[in-house]
């Protein structure tokens, strides 16, 4: 398994954290945290991966399109909810998350893109979540081009 070895490939490196994406179910995310992830993703809560996650210390991030399976996802635990699709709701939507929860910790996925980051940084999101930009890449084998565009959503301009 990939997570494996880049978490061995890691282990010494404090700016490196190896987790798991698109995790549907909780025997997926127990193969992963035993493979050495560090965090689980998953497009979708799941109450099993959330009590999988907690038993074993990893930050479990669903994702989450309404108030109340927000509310849910943070009663099992998770600290940190993924807002996707975001180019479903757009920056705006985040009032209306903060508004009745104004303590959730967001991160948005889907539709997140250079032009647009510091847009959504600015409406209050925490994090942003960057995939297939880099997955196509990726597959090229264009690390190089992958490493660049990396460094440009770090020096995204945040919160006016």
């Amino acid at each position: 398994m990939i997570i494996k070895q880049l978490s061995g490939d890691y282990q010494n490196n404090n700016t490196v954290l190896i987790g798991a994406g698109t995790v549907l179910d909780a025997p997926t995310a127990k193969n992963a945290i035993m493979a050495g992830a560090k965090y689980i993703v998953s497009p979708a809560f799941n109450q099993e991966t959330a009590i999988i996650c907690n038993r074993y210390g990893i930050p479990y991030i669903p994702g989450c399109m309404t108030i109340k399976e927000i509310i849910t996802a943070m009663e099992y635990g998770c600290e940190i909810i993924k807002l996707f699709p975001g180019s479903a709701f757009g920056p705006n939507y985040i009032n209306a998350i903060k508004g009745p929860l104004p303590y959730v910790s967001l991160m948005v996925t889907g539709g997140v893109n250079l032009n647009n980051a510091a847009e959504w940084f600015n409406a209050g999101i925490d994090a942003i979540g960057i995939g297939g930009e880099l997955n196509k890449l990726a597959a090229k084998g264009q690390f190089e081009t992958i490493k660049e565009i990396a460094q440009k959503y770090v020096n995204t301009k945040t919160r006016k």
